[in-house]
């Protein structure tokens, strides 16, 4: 028995040298770009959206601008950080410009989510608005901005200068959708047709049925080569490339291994499983301006409240309310029993956060307070409650189901950088599907949706593919770096495995 695996294991080996070898150079220098875009690609100046604080004598303007405005529905209603200081923003449809409102006078500001998208190309890149070269609204997804961004529509921003520098925004919530230029869309291009071959899209099943064969071939020559590796006894007299290819082996075996396992598997899930992912809107909010909405903060007006954002959402028995997203304790003295979440040494983040915060945790302000649209008065309601009835209302997932509920403040592998929103809140349901929901309870938009067939296929990619099993012990240049380095030794291993196939196919030759 130990003779046949020995040498079915050796045949093998050889019959799926070439296409393996095709595959695992393919891969490898295509999957060495995104650690260098990652590295060398353009940088922001800024991570995280403005800000700005309204006082109650303006929030209270938005009932009034809204029967003044003659508008009776409309997807969201919120407070947004402006040039101009906090504005009323209405997006009445999906896909079309957001609508703006001055605080003071209640009037529009005519076409103003152009400026807006201006403004926040600058702020982000921190480029000057002098430089802004054009101003386009993206409504479907393209080679410059694909699908993983997730956010639509945006705004592609250009500025003069020969890097083509490009930044996208999401005005809805004032993100940073993806930023490129000349040299990042070029890369990007040799990625997408090396690691995707995005140039077969139009024949999905021969893109899916031929890179499913090259993973196929990599994960046999991995799994035979292991075999060989326990069954065989290196040769002292074997030439140095023989020895090389030994010892290489046994440093890439095992990542071998995860690359085209988990490659195979994602690239599987994505051409067979249902996709339940992506953003949904809330359902359009309605009201009857005949009986004037309620001001937000009336009670309150006198304390001059620091506010962050104001919007108005619908309760789970379907009443509008207003959700006060109230700043730090130390703004609002005046309001008693507040406190404020701190996440230990992040709490400096508040003021300037980096990059780093996304993935380590970011600052919570105290908890938002709601205001019945109806009467003005306070509601016994929270984050959590509007979350579970979001869930309900989208996805009519029942909260007899939900099984956990918690807050998210960083990015992570199931919720991950690409989702743009922080903090949000994952409810985990007890269904046959396994259902993970998250909710962004500042818009009311329920964020993504995982089930078991998803998430499973995201432990596989996060730490078999994208090595996250190293992010405890340390940060992500060094875990790209250490990725960087076996893929490079990876690539010399199979170089000398075809320097020995071609030797041997000399000798026979001779022979």
């Amino acid at each position: 028995m130990k003779k046949q695996l020995k040498a079915g294991a050796i045949r093998w080996h050889g019959k799926w040298a070439w296409l393996a070898f095709a595959a695992l150079i393919i891969w490898a220098a295509s999957g060495l770009l995104h650690p260098l875009l990652s590295w060398t690609g353009p940088k922001l100046a800024k991570f995280f959206p403005p800000s700005a604080k309204a006082s109650a004598q303006q929030i209270n303007q938005i009932p009034v601008i809204l029967a003044k405005q003659q508008i009776e529905q409309a997807l969201l209603v919120k407070l947004m950080p402006t040039q101009q200081g906090m504005t009323l923003q209405i997006t009445e449809s999906a896909d079309q410009p957001r609508r703006y409102f001055d605080l003071s006078s209640g009037e529009e500001m005519p076409n103003y989510d152009r400026q807006q998208a201006k403004w926040l190309a600058s702020y982000y890149t921190g480029r000057p608005e002098q430089e802004v070269l054009s101003t386009e609204l993206i409504t479907a997804f393209n080679d410059d901005y694909p699908w993983v961004n997730r956010l639509l529509p945006v705004y592609q921003v250009k500025f003069v200068g020969d890097d083509g520098l490009r930044v996208f925004v999401y005005t809805e919530t004032n993100a940073q959708a993806g930023i490129s230029n000349h040299y990042k869309a070029r890369v990007q291009s040799w990625f997408r047709a090396l690691h995707t071959w995005n140039w077969l899209q139009q024949l999905e099943y021969a893109r899916v049925v031929i890179i499913a064969l090259m993973m196929l071939a990599l994960l046999a020559m991995t799994v035979t080569g292991i075999s060989m590796l326990v069954m065989l006894k290196r040769s002292k007299k074997a030439p140095w490339q023989n020895t090389a290819h030994h010892w290489l082996a046994y440093i890439v075996c095992l990542p071998l291994l995860f690359f085209s396992f988990s490659g195979l598997y994602h690239l599987l899930q994505y051409a067979t499983g249902d996709n339940v992912r992506g953003m949904r809107m809330a359902k359009p909010l309605t009201w009857d301006n005949q009986g004037l909405l309620a001001s937000p903060v009336a009670e309150h007006a006198s304390q001059q409240l620091a506010l962050n954002g104001v919007s108005l959402l619908r309760d789970d028995q379907g009443q509008l309310m207003y959700r006060l997203n109230l700043a730090k304790s130390r703004d609002n003295s005046a309001k008693k029993g507040g406190h404020h979440h701190h996440h230990g040494k992040h709490q400096e983040q508040a003021t300037a956060p980096s990059r780093q915060a996304i993935y380590d945790g970011i600052v919570v302000s105290d908890p938002a307070v709601y205001i019945s649209a109806e009467n003005g008065k306070q509601m016994p309601f929270n984050d959590k409650a509007l979350a579970i009835a979001l869930a309900q209302q989208h996805l009519g997932l029942s909260a007899d189901k939900l099984s956990e509920a918690k807050l998210i403040t960083r990015f992570g592998m199931h919720y991950d950088f690409r989702n743009k929103r922080l903090p949000v809140w994952q409810l985990s349901y007890d269904t046959p599907e396994g259902d993970w929901v998250f909710v962004d309870p500042a818009t009311g938009i329920l964020v993504d949706r995982l089930n078991n067939q998803a998430r499973f296929e995201g432990y596989s990619f996060s730490f078999l593919h994208k090595w996250n099993f190293l992010r405890p012990i340390m940060e992500r240049t060094s875990r790209d770096i250490v990725m960087s380095v076996t893929l490079a030794v990876a690539m010399m291993f199979a170089l000398f495995g075809v320097v020995i196939k071609l030797k041997r196919r000399k000798r026979r030759r001779r022979v």
